[in-house]
């Protein structure tokens, strides 16, 4: 085996990493959002008053399977790349002529290149879940906040890991 390992070199060792650190990431990024769907299942939509006395269960999302998730993830990512791809091309744009117009809009251009990636990512749920629109704003609602929670707490065990250091 480190024979193969020796053959790879520095640029082959860092391919590998890549690849693997993408599979870890998928992964994590797959068990966050079957976690959203369920804790949406759970709460959200678990069941509906249709009069005092009676109640109906309404029909679920379907709760998608780790390599589903996975490939859901990959191609919103792959949308949201091309969405980045515009904003890093308007922003080559002002670099190249810094008296454009476009130096005061770029950091709202910003803003609105986050929302519609999270409108697209909405709908590649949408689609690929399949659940009503609205049902995958709201996946991708908690989805979102768990990754800020999880981002939040990396960040801080982070500080205090290196902090602690000195």
């Amino acid at each position: 085996m480190s024979g193969v390992i020796e053959e790879l070199g520095g640029p082959g060792i860092a391919l590998v990493a890549l690849v693997i650190l993408l599979v870890v990431g998928l992964w994590i990024n797959a068990m966050v959002l079957r976690i959203a769907v369920s804790l949406l299942n759970r709460f959200a939509f678990a069941k509906e008053r249709v009069s005092d006395a009676a109640e109906r269960q309404i029909h679920p999302i379907p709760e998608p399977t780790t390599t589903s998730a996975m490939g859901m993830l990959l191609v919103a990512a792959f949308i949201n790349f091309v969405i980045g791809g515009i904003y890093a091309i308007l922003a080559t744009a002002q670099k190249t002529s810094p008296e454009s117009a476009l130096v005061e809009f770029l950091p709202k251009i910003r803003i609105i290149c986050a929302v519609v990636s999270f409108f697209t990512t909405s709908a590649v749920f949408s689609f690929l879940l399949p659940t009503s629109y609205l049902r995958a704003l709201g996946v991708a609602f908690v989805r979102m906040i768990m990754m800020l929670v999880i981002y939040g707490i990396t960040a801080l065990a982070w500080l205090l890991f290196f902090r602690s250091g000195t």
